[in-house]
């Protein structure tokens, strides 16, 4: 998706009534605005919303059959955040004037602005066949396709939009961010990583993707990665390709990925496949319920470097991401090679509590469960053990508060999180000399675990610039990491 949001830029053309070409409404009955009608108008200019809501109010208490009033009371409404109340007008506005072209865009861009997509269409149905303002509707029709990740209709629409009238700027404008959206890219990335268990790696990755249609994405990817341990160096290198596509009919997002792991290590099975397949179905607005399967390889210990470790993983979620609240409901069971199995469930909700043009503040609540049936913590020597090759965790809960800033324009955006964990527990597992054998034992133990990150995407021309840091705490190992990504996408500018 571009950068600059259809979100952001329709926001900011919200704020400025449309009038449709040719179009005929009740309003025109009028050879000037009602004095009342003006001078709300003339409160409104000067940010006195609520007493341009009472004007209006009393002006069409003895002139209901007044649309220019009715038309301004419901957007002022709109504008200071009384949704339910602007519905109702504009809904009680159609029924008295159901012939009003501009009234029926105007709500319906209120209705996608909210999510109200169905109800949206429904109001654009019925316009008048004319090209104003049957442009201004597939300009809408078209936001909504393009708000569903169906990138083929929404293009279809903004095409049919500029057919009928090619001075439709914002028309113009959103095909030229889905064809920026949806040009070929190459790119590459670099990051470097650091634990105290330690494991210490240094990544290097080179890309290339096109679009084979505006809903499908295709992807090749090499990326080799230097392992440091206190005792060995490793050169692992993956490569494979990556499809995302969305199913306009089906509502559905799939994913499909296969790929190869190879590097020196302790086994004699040196190569090893990956893949990945998912899918999530659009349920409603804001709403995808999906699920995936994968097989990757394991490299969060400093064993695993040394040793193939590959996981088999099935998991399904439910995600959230509606009018500034985020959120994702997710159970994993993932299976070892050596028959071993981590079974992991979490949940965690953003909601928006300050919202900007150019901005969000969000804040919310996490909680997390995580077990293995067998343990990996093995005695290494003087009765100190380590988890090899893999961490087992063993009853870990966490409890955590969050919050998440965004901000930013069209040439510069920033976003930055982090959660600390206010409530968290597992029980420790630890060596000790029992009838004089060293016996693995466990007991209970609360940690304060913690994460932040920030990032800045940066555009230049045709390339995005995009350098991120990250730093936390679990209670297996506290690690740093920094990373670069850049991407050129190659399509001549506008």
């Amino acid at each position: 998706m571009a950068r600059v949001s259809f979100r952001g830029a329709f926001r900011i053309l919200l704020t400025a009534s449309v009038v449709c070409a040719g179009a005929l409404t009740p309003a025109a009955a009028y050879a000037q605005r009602a004095p009342a009608v003006v001078r709300a108008q003339s409160l409104r200019d000067a940010g006195d919303l609520r007493q341009a809501v009472q004007v209006l109010r009393k002006h069409l208490a003895a002139h209901p059959e007044d649309g220019d009033a009715a038309r301004l009371l419901a957007q002022t409404l709109y504008w200071l955040k009384d949704l339910d109340a602007a519905r109702r007008e504009y809904e009680d506005a159609l029924r008295r004037h159901p012939d009003d072209t501009t009234l029926r865009v105007q709500y319906a861009r209120m209705l996608v602005e909210t999510g109200s997509f169905p109800r949206a269409t429904e109001v654009l149905a019925v316009l008048p066949e004319n090209p104003g303002a049957r442009s201004d509707a597939e300009t809408i029709l078209g936001l909504i396709a393009y708000w569903q990740n169906d990138r083929s209709t929404a293009r279809r629409r903004f095409s049919e939009a500029l057919r009928l009238n090619p001075s439709n700027r914002e028309a113009r404008q959103h095909l030229a961010e889905i064809g920026d959206a949806t040009a070929p890219w190459i790119g590459a990335s670099a990051s470097v990583w650091h634990d105290d268990q330690p494991l210490d790696h240094a990544d290097f990755g080179i890309e290339a993707g096109w679009f084979p249609s505006p809903d499908t994405s295709v992807a090749i990817r090499a990326a080799p990665a230097r392992f440091q341990t206190d005792v060995s160096t490793t050169t692992i290198s993956t490569i494979g390709a990556a499809m995302k596509s969305y199913v306009p009919s089906a509502r559905t997002d799939v994913e499909l990925a296969f790929g190869a792991s190879t590097g020196a290590a302790v086994s004699a099975d040196t190569r090893n496949w990956t893949g990945l397949a998912g899918a999530a179905i659009h349920a409603s607005s804001g709403i995808r319920v999906g699920g995936r399967v994968s097989r990757t390889r394991y490299l969060y210990t400093a064993a695993s470097a040394d040793t193939p470790v590959m996981v088999n993983a099935a998991s399904g979620y439910i995600r959230l991401d509606r009018a500034g609240w985020l959120g994702e409901a997710n159970v994993e069971r993932q299976q070892y090679p050596d028959d071993n199995s981590i079974r992991t469930a979490y949940a965690w909700l953003l909601a928006p509590i300050a919202r900007r043009p150019l901005g969000l503040a969000q804040i919310g609540y996490a909680i997390s469960s995580s077990t293995a049936a067998q343990s990996r913590f093995t005695l290494r020597n003087a009765l100190h053990g380590a988890y090899v090759p893999y961490y087992t965790p063993d009853d870990v809960v966490t409890q955590s508060v969050a919050v998440a800033v965004s901000a930013g324009s069209s040439r510069a955006s920033f976003h930055g999180s982090a959660s600390y964990g206010f409530k968290a527990h597992d029980n420790e597992p630890s060596f000790a000399l029992v009838n004089r054998v060293a016996t693995r034992l466990t007991a209970p133990r609360s940690f304060t675990p913690w994460t932040a990150r920030a990032s800045l995407s940066i555009a230049a021309g045709r390339a995005t610039i995009e350098p991120a840091v990250e730093a936390g705490k679990t209670v297996f190992y506290s690690w740093t990491t920094a990373g670069l990504d850049v991407r050129w996408r190659m399509r001549k500018q506008q």
